[in-house]
Parts: C-alpha cells; sequence; structure tokens
C-alpha cells in the first residue's frame, strides 16, 4: 500500500485535480474534487463556476443554478455566473430568464468579447411576435376556463374550481385535462370511489392517458381495490414512452403504490437517460437494495454520492447500505419518516437544552450528528419547524454565509427567506 502524503495546501490540491477531471469530463469526479476543496478552503465560493459547469455538463442544471446564483450573490457583475445562468435557463427552455440575465449582463457590460448570443436573441424575437399575432377566439375555447379552474386548485378552493372545470364539455379536446383535475379534487377530499367513477369518463376519450390511468392506480389503491389496482397497472407497465416526465410520472404511481418490481423498468430508463438525477437514482437504488441486488444498489449510490458529495439524504441511504442493517426500505427520495422526526427530536432537545445561539453553534462544531440534522431540516425547505431553527441560527454571524446562499437560491421558499432576514436584521 503506498504511502499517504500528507500536502500543505489540501484545498488547493482539491481545486487542482477537480480542473483536471473536468478538464477530462471526468464531472462527477470533479464535483467530488470540488466539494473537497470548499470543505477546506476559506473562499468556497471559488469554486462555484466550476461546480455548476460539471452540474450542465451531466444535465443537472437545477443543481447548477443554485451554485451560479451564489456566486452572484458574491459578485453581482460576475461573467461566469452571468454565462451558466444563461445557459441553465436557455436548456430547460425558460427563455424569459434567460434574457433577463442577458439584458442584465449586457447593462453591467460584464460579457468579455467572444460570446454568441445571436440565436437567443432570435428565439425571444419569433416567441415574442407570435404572442403578438391576434388570436381569434373560438366558439369552443375553454382554454381559460380550464386555467382559472387549475388556479383555483392551487389556492385551495377545491369547491369552487370542481364546478369551473366541470364547465369544460366532453366533447372538447381540454376535456380530459379538465376531468382529470375534477377527479383529482375528489381524491384530495378522499372520495376514492367518485374520483375512480370521474377518471374513467377521461379514460373513455384517451384510454392511455398517463395522468388518468396513475390517478385511478391512487384511487384503487388508497380505496383497497386491490384487483382494480392489478388491471390499471398492467396497463401503465404497457406504454411505452421516451418522455422523462412522463416516466417518473408512470413510476412514482407504481412505486408510491407498493409495486416496485413494475416501477423498476421506468427507473431504470430514466437511469440510463439521465443516470445523475437524484431523486429517480435514489428510489431506484433502494429497489435494488430490496431485491438484494446490493452490488447494483452499492454502485448506483456510490454515482449519487459523487454527484451530491454534502446531499445529508443520499449520505443516510449510503451508510445504511454499507451497514446492511436495514432489510427493506419504502422506496422514497426523501429519509424515511422515523428517522424524519428523530432528527427533529435531537435539534429539539439540544436547542432547548442549550438556548443561548453560541453555545449551539460551538456544539454544532463538534456533534457530526447534530450538524447534519440541522443542514439537512434547513436544505430541504420544511417551513413549519426550519424557520424556527434558521431564524434562531442566522442570529450567528457564523451562519451568515451559509443563509447568505440560500437567500440567493432561486427556489428556495420565500417565506424561510423572508424569516431568516427578520432574524438577522
Amino acid at each position: 500500500m503506498r504511502k499517504i502524503i500528507k500536502l500543505n495546501n489540501d484545498a488547493e490540491f482539491y481545486f487542482e485535480r477537480g480542473i483536471i477531471n473536468s478538464e477530462k469530463g471526468n464531472f462527477v469526479d470533479a464535483i467530488d474534487d470540488f466539494f473537497s476543496f470548499m470543505k477546506r478552503s476559506k473562499k468556497p465560493q471559488t469554486a462555484y463556476a466550476d461546480i455548476g459547469f460539471c452540474y450542465v455538463s451531466i444535465c443537472q442544471e437545477e443543481e447548477a443554478l443554485k451554485y451560479y446564483h451564489r456566486l452572484l450573490s458574491y459578485n453581482a457583475n460576475d461573467e461566469d455566473a452571468f454565462i451558466g445562468l444563461i445557459q441553465c435557463y436557455s436548456n430547460l427552455n425558460n427563455l424569459p430568464a434567460a434574457l433577463y440575465y442577458l439584458n442584465k449582463g449586457m447593462e453591467r457590460n460584464v460579457f468579455s468579447e467572444g460570446y454568441d448570443f445571436s440565436s437567443l436573441v432570435d428565439e425571444a424575437k419569433q416567441t415574442r411576435d407570435e404572442v403578438r399575432k391576434p388570436k381569434l377566439v373560438k366558439k369552443d375555447d375553454y382554454s381559460e376556463t380550464l386555467a382559472l379552474g387549475k388556479s383555483m386548485l392551487l389556492s385551495g378552493e377545491l369547491g369552487m374550481a370542481k364546478r369551473v372545470l366541470e364547465e369544460v364539455p366532453r366533447h372538447n379536446e381540454l376535456f380530459v385535462e379538465a376531468n382529470n383535475a375534477v377527479a383529482y379534487v375528489e381524491f384530495s377530499m378522499e372520495n376514492f370511489s367518485t374520483a375512480n367513477e370521474i377518471i374513467d369518463r377521461s379514460l373513455e376519450v384517451k384510454p392511455n392517458d398517463i395522468v388518468a390511468l396513475n390517478t385511478k392506480l391512487y384511487c384503487q389503491h388508497n380505496g383497497g381495490d386491490e384487483s382494480g389496482a392489478r388491471e390499471t397497472v398492467e396497463r401503465l407497465s404497457q406504454i411505452n414512452t421516451d418522455d422523462d416526465n412522463e416516466l417518473y410520472a408512470i413510476a412514482l404511481a407504481l412505486v408510491s403504490t407498493d409495486y416496485e418490481r413494475e416501477a423498476k423498468p421506468f427507473f431504470e430508463k430514466l437511469a440510463k437517460n439521465h443516470p445523475y438525477t437524484r431523486e429517480s437514482a435514489l428510489v431506484l437504488a433502494q429497489i435494488y437494495y430490496n431485491e438484494k441486488n446490493y452490488d447494483l444498489a452499492q454502485d448506483t449510490m456510490l454515482r449519487l454520492r459523487k454527484a451530491y458529495p454534502n446531499d445529508s439524504v443520499v449520505r443516510y441511504y449510503a451508510l445504511k447500505f454499507k451497514s446492511s442493517e436495514v432489510e427493506k426500505f419504502t422506496p422514497s427520495s426523501d429519509l424515511p419518516p422515523e428517522e424524519s422526526k428523530r432528527r427533529i427530536t435531537l435539534i429539539d432537545q439540544v436547542f432547548s437544552e442549550l438556548s443561548d445561539v453560541d453555545k449551539v453553534v460551538e456544539r454544532l462544531k463538534i456533534d457530526e450528528e447534530l450538524s447534519d440534522a440541522v443542514t439537512w431540516l434547513l436544505d430541504s425547505g420544511e417551513e413549519s419547524i426550519g424557520a424556527g431553527v434558521g431564524s434562531f441560527l442566522a442570529q450567528s454571524e457564523e451562519w451568515l454565509p451559509y443563509f447568505k446562499e440560500k437567500i440567493a437560491e432561486p427556489n428556495y421558499p420565500l417565506n424561510l427567506k423572508r424569516e431568516f432576514l427578520e432574524s438577522y436584521l
């Protein structure tokens, strides 16, 4: 065995190795190196642009956005941050956001020579021209009715939403979408039998509609109709699609209703298309583990550990796989409920016992289990408990860099951002 040599500057070593791996196309290994650098460096933001680039290279733009936004919070005129944001939002087909950062970057004169944004600008012009074209309102156009019904659903006005959505007639092209939403209203009120009858109307019009079949399966499973659920599972299993959203919707419906074996091919197809997508790969690893296919489970988990080194949930399952102390998991992309409860109880006990923020911060430095529980809670964006814990820690100067980065993340809950800011101010 070779002797391990301790380098004088570990942080620099990992950063340089990350650059080399990135240039070789070993993007996951590079991400692992850059995270190792950030743990050791006083300026972790140095690696944000490189981590963002690596995540984009493995088609994980949502993850990359976190680091480009964080980078922008440190330097409002950072060229790499603007280029990364434009690329991510463009790849995600969020043209307005891509154009926003393009215009902002041009206003601030952050771009050096050599960048060509002409294709993005041309696409924007084409989209604008399409929007400006006068549209004739058809007699049977129920698009606004559908949009109103969906907005009411989101705001929790279930009764009104149902009445509005039921106005879309059966002969209309939007009927299936509207009827599926009506069935969802009944399902959310636990009227499983009624929801099942409603969803059958959608399937009469469109027999292979994935949303309708998934809703039917949920209704049958929750309503105790095992034979009906088995028939629906067989119909879903025969659907052939390459669309990632449809694949994930089917896989999630199957695994959520205890049909792991039938869900596996859909998760495997997703993994083949996008091996580093966290949610689907994490569930697939647990399915492999439950089948006692430990080698595939470990390989999948190793891939995730490298791609998401700081992810508390990924780390939890990796450790459980290694110890083999759990016989079988209920596949999920989050922690098991009992582990979530244990962590929240631990946080509550320690914070109540110490009560002083400085004492808690010092404890977090030496208590890895507590630190992991706290970062898991705050990273999850859970609002009811996370708001209190985050507001408490936001009083500490040492935790301000963490909260500054959370506030910069575009998809982090706005209520939590507000709580953290108010506590600090």
